[in-house]
């Protein structure tokens, strides 16, 4: 790139683009069996937000982890202010000024903010004590500077995510970090929680402050991005100003193809009612009713923290009803615990699929057939032919991208572990499925890929119950929708009633 790019670019988008601080070069990362990264160029400049996007498993990831010192790249160069660095751990990049804000917080969370944000380096009085008057002090000029309303002697326990987030934010400002790489920053907090992390990065931005923005929504490269870069596959397929690109042509760069709505839930074959829930109560929910019919999607929208997924865990046994009751097919059914509903025919893609949905460290194949060890042994001895045939079918059918059935789940991208999980409950031959939040976290082209199998499951007589926080979603795939709001059913919205303001009306009705 030359001088000239720069000034032309300084001029087109308002930021200082006088030499990028971040260079990175041809860098390729190759795994066993995985070539992860191929050949990708990036620059960041003082005072900006690139974003990058891809679907799970493009790479966006493990260069994170190339820029952090987390893995060292197979082949190609990354510079800092002109000059090259070979970082070979995490505390080579932070010593640099790069810092990373992971989805899942790094946090100690017995500990205070304060302890949090300067552990390692705590001002100390004579004898070896820690000067805690200096410390909270201190932590409270770095909030005040960063506009974070949150008290230093908060125990991080105590804080939600969307603070604790600030808390990391706030951690990497107090080491100096020139440049932020900031992980799905958005995938668990609110709007209102949004509009600050973007208050925080703009602030940032005019002490001269340089981010990383990784995201699965869209919507909000535009809010706070100045350049976009678009991964698939492990190379950078495209990069443009935000200003002058589209979100249909990111998502066709992403998935390599136009992805419309599909979908016409009024033309599924609804049959008879498969599953009644009336009363539903538990320490979240109270008094829920509602119905489910064969060969439709059912949604359940609402705020974070209306009850949805409390609900959906007292009918799968998760968690403790103190009232109510559960029909299948008409006949009352007592669910106590997970594998009564397992029985029963239902399925529960969970909304934490690293703690509820798979054992991380058994390999995908173990996943996929855990729920029918039962089914595929005999007098105590596992069928191991029958398995591998089940596991191969069934990463075949939903495409789960591994090296091999052994590799273990938990080296798998997000979109991945979703897929394995979804693959178990299909073995199950579940009739009913109730998916929380199935789509959090992973991208475009596999979201569609979801979305797809759930319709031809309908369209198969079984039933899914859907819950999610993105409305589009909601209201493209539903046959009618439920509205929550603290912990009761305030409405049912027919599919010609469903729009985002009809929704949004309901969850925030007095």
């Amino acid at each position: 790139m030359t001088k000239d790019y720069y000034a032309l670019e300084t001029e087109i988008l308002g930021v200082n683009m006088k030499e990028p601080i971040l260079q990175v070069r041809g860098i390729s990362k190759i795994f066993p069996g995985v070539k992860a990264l191929d050949n990708v160029s990036l620059d960041l400049f003082e005072g900006e937000v690139v974003c990058i996007v891809g679907e799970n498993g493009a790479g966006k990831s493990t260069l994170i982890k190339c820029l952090s010192g987390v893995h060292i790249p197979t082949q190609g160069d990354i510079f800092l202010d002109g000059k090259l660095v070979n970082f070979k751990n995490p505390s080579d990049a932070i010593k640099a000024g790069i810092s990373v804000v992971y989805q899942e917080h790094k946090l100690f969370s017995n500990l205070t903010v304060s302890e949090n944000i300067f552990f390692g380096r705590f001002p100390m009085l004579k004898g070896n004590f820690i000067d805690y008057k200096k410390l909270n002090k201190d932590t409270e000029k770095i909030l005040a500077d960063l506009g974070m309303t949150i008290s230093p002697k908060d125990i991080v326990s105590t804080l939600n995510t969307s603070k604790s987030q600030m808390v990391e934010i706030a951690k990497a400002y107090s080491r100096g970090a020139r440049i932020m790489i900031l992980d799905e920053p958005s995938a668990s907090i609110t709007q209102s929680e949004l509009l600050k992390l973007f208050e925080i990065i703009n602030n940032l931005k005019l002490k001269g402050r340089s981010f990383i923005y990784i995201s699965h929504r869209l919507k909000e490269l535009y809010e706070v991005g100045d350049r976009v870069y678009v991964f698939k596959d492990g190379v950078n397929v495209g990069s443009d100003s935000i200003a002058n690109i589209e979100t249909k042509q990111i998502i066709k760069m992403m998935v390599g193809r136009d992805i419309g709505k599909s979908f016409k839930p009024k033309d599924r074959p609804i049959g008879k009612e498969i599953m009644r829930v009336e009363n539903m109560s538990n320490n979240v929910v109270t008094d829920c009713n509602f119905v489910v019919r064969e060969g439709e999607i059912v949604g359940f929208a609402g705020l974070v923290g209306s009850g949805r997924s409390e609900l959906a865990e007292s009918i799968f046994g998760y968690r403790r009803k103190t009232s109510g009751k559960v029909f299948i097919d008409g006949i009352e059914v007592q669910i106590s615990k997970p594998k009564d509903a397992i029985r029963y025919g239902l399925g529960f893609v969970t909304e934490d699929r690293k703690t509820t949905g798979l054992i991380l460290n058994k390999s995908v194949g173990s996943n996929i057939t855990y729920p029918i060890l039962d089914k595929i042994s005999k007098f105590g001895w596992l069928n191991f032919g029958k398995e591998n045939v089940l596991i191969n079918e069934s990463i075949e059918k939903l495409r789960i991208k591994t090296p091999s059935s052994k590799q273990e789940a938990g080296n798998l991208s997000g979109g991945n572990q979703q897929k394995i999980i979804l693959s178990k409950w299909l073995l199950t031959n579940s009739k009913i499925l109730i998916c929380d939040e199935p789509t959090k976290g992973i991208d475009v082209g596999t979201k569609q890929e979801f979305y797809t199998i759930l319709d031809e499951l309908t369209r198969m007589g079984k039933a899914v119950i859907l819950i999610s926080s993105e409305l589009p979603e909601v209201i493209g795939l539903s046959n009618r929708v439920y509205v929550m709001r603290f912990g009761k059913i305030v409405t049912e919205l027919q599919e010609q009633e469903l729009t985002e303001e009809k929704i949004a009306e309901y969850s925030m009705k007095d």
